[in-house]
């Protein structure tokens, strides 16, 4: 595959593309620092929570970060958490309202 059917197909700038030939990564990351849990330990979570909620035990905010904290104590993560009160700092953020512009 061409670097320009690459960029028509995959929606990324060529220049985006050869960077990333170069240095060899060609994995799609989020930007900023990687989270407390790495990203296999974070998607074992989110199953983890999105089964409670199958199985009809939908939790709250604070049980998912009860679980969060519990889930970094059992695998002996280095972490910036609150040991008093046995739960993380605040890792759900509220998604922004949409503002709906009727004319």
């Amino acid at each position: 595959m061409s670097k320009r059917e690459a960029h028509r197909r995959f929606h990324f700038t060529p220049k985006s593309l050869k960077r990333r030939m170069a240095s060899g990564n060609l994995e799609k990351g989020s930007p900023g620092p990687e989270g407390v849990f790495g990203n296999t330990n974070e998607k074992r979570l989110v199953v983890h929570t999105q089964r409670l909620a199958a199985a009809g035990f939908a939790p709250n905010k604070n049980t998912v970060r009860r679980l969060a904290y519990n889930f970094a104590e059992k695998l002996k993560l280095k972490q910036k958490f609150s040991h008093n009160s046995g739960l993380t700092f605040n890792i759900i953020r509220k998604k922004p309202r949409s503002v709906n512009k009727t004319s």
